[in-house]
């Protein structure tokens, strides 16, 4: 039977499960209906390797006083002022109600930056016919201006589409196994590869009835590297170039079983991020 569950709904939230872990990545993999369904994962950013914030300094957390959890997505830094991240962490927000954390191992402990927010903007068509994991593209932008040091850097936003099979950087705060009730972690990083984007239109078809769009993307790293609760927003990341932003993925307890990710594709989104943010 297809998998028909994308998103739960926590504290009035869209959440979906994944996860990740830093291991070479797997050289030969074939991704195919049988292996995703099949292949059950036994690690998973759920596992992932300690980092620092040094080593993502273009990481924020982004806090709410919404809801009891607080931190609840992951955000990149693109400007002195503006982070991005997707349109649904923003959905049910006001400015008021959402803080950005930034230079932080762990957002819930003493150390970071606290930067209030003025503005909040989803991408327009966000949420309209083509289905809420289309032009999901979010822009938050802080009172005051960012200091930069080494642990608070832009990120840059890409002028090509990144090739498949590219190793990108993923890190997170996010839950490290599905039923995981702790609202946060250590930062955590690990890999994954830039997947083809006709196998994932495929499976996400099959699962969801997902009408896979040019303004989504996909990343896969088998029984390794995946994300979970908290980590939307999460920035996966080469050469220092932003490519894509967690979205969901197609198994709802995390790594149980092998999924690839869904991600914003953010050069498909470039001329709208550029022109609310400036970022160059």
């Amino acid at each position: 039977m297809a998998l028909k569950i994308f998103l739960l709904v926590t504290f009035g939230l869209p959440i979906c499960a994944v996860a990740s872990t830093v291991h070479g990545l797997p050289t030969d993999e074939k991704l195919t209906r049988s292996s995703l369904q099949d292949y059950k994962e036994s690690i998973g950013m759920y596992d992932g390797s300690l980092t620092t914030i040094q080593k993502h300094p273009y990481m924020v957390a982004l806090i709410t006083s919404n809801y009891d959890i607080g931190f609840y997505c992951a955000g990149n830094i693109v400007t002195n002022s503006w982070v991005i991240t997707t349109a649904f962490c923003l959905q049910s927000q006001v400015p008021s109600s959402v803080t950005v954390i930034a230079g932080t191992n762990d957002p819930t402990a003493a150390g970071g930056s606290e930067y209030p927010v003025t503005t909040l903007v989803q991408h327009p068509k966000y949420g309209s016919a083509t289905g809420w994991e289309d032009y999901n593209y979010g822009c938050v932008k802080v009172s005051g201006k960012f200091r930069w040091s080494t642990k608070i850097k832009p990120t840059r936003l890409p002028n090509a589409e990144v090739s498949v099979n590219t190793n990108m950087m993923v890190a997170g705060w996010g839950a490290t196994t599905y039923d995981d009730d702790d609202p946060t972690h250590p930062l955590r990083q690990g890999w994954m590869r830039w997947y083809d984007v006709e196998i994932c239109a495929t499976e996400y078809k099959v699962w969801l009835g997902l009408n896979w769009t040019n303004r989504m993307a996909c990343a896969y790293n088998r029984g390794k590297t995946t994300l979970c609760r908290e980590d939307f927003g999460a920035g996966l990341v080469h050469g220092g170039v932003l490519y894509g932003m967690f979205a969901g993925t197609g198994d709802m307890f995390c790594s149980q079983y092998s999924s690839p990710a869904l991600l914003a594709d953010v050069k498909t989104g470039v001329p709208w991020l550029r022109k609310i943010t400036g970022a160059k």
